[in-house]
């Protein structure tokens, strides 16, 4: 798959990640680390709609 992505979308993973995009696509153990805490925050997204108290707040 062919990706094209702008300076600023680099800097933003950098900035997330501590590494490149170009690291993440060439190395598949921090690509690895990458995908876990995106499921880990996903799932913690989940738990946090699901908090009651959480509800109709805005």
């Amino acid at each position: 798959m062919r990706l094209d992505y702008t300076d600023r979308m680099a800097q933003g993973f950098r900035s997330a990640h501590g590494f490149g995009y170009e690291d993440y696509r060439m190395n598949p153990a921090l690509r690895l680390k990458v995908e876990k805490r995106r499921e880990r925050e996903y799932a913690r997204s989940l738990e946090f709609g699901k908090r009651p108290e959480l509800r109709g707040r805005r």
